[in-house]
């Protein structure tokens, strides 16, 4: 357990649950960790969402910046076109 970052707090809301058990422990452990992989898939999207606006805007076209917004397509194209996606 010594590689979880919020052993703390998965501690004190599973006090607050009164989980108690391992099972239960662990599954609120796994629960927490799939919260935070989404606020950082979220936030990791944003910022390739971001770059991928800022080359556009260096680029000057205004019309594929706005088609990149509004077309998850053809955003995924360009994110790959430009390397941003992982």
């Amino acid at each position: 357990m010594s590689g979880f970052k919020n052993v703390e707090n998965i501690i004190k809301v599973a006090h607050e649950r009164k989980v108690s058990n391992m099972k239960g422990f662990f599954e609120l452990a796994e629960e927490k960790g799939l919260e935070k992989g989404l606020e950082l898939g979220r936030e990791e999207g944003a910022d390739m969402v971001s770059e991928l606006n800022t080359i556009l805007a260096r680029e000057g076209n205004l019309e594929k910046i706005i088609k990149a917004n509004t077309d998850k397509v053809y955003r995924n194209e360009l994110l790959k076109k430009y390397r941003l996606l992982k």
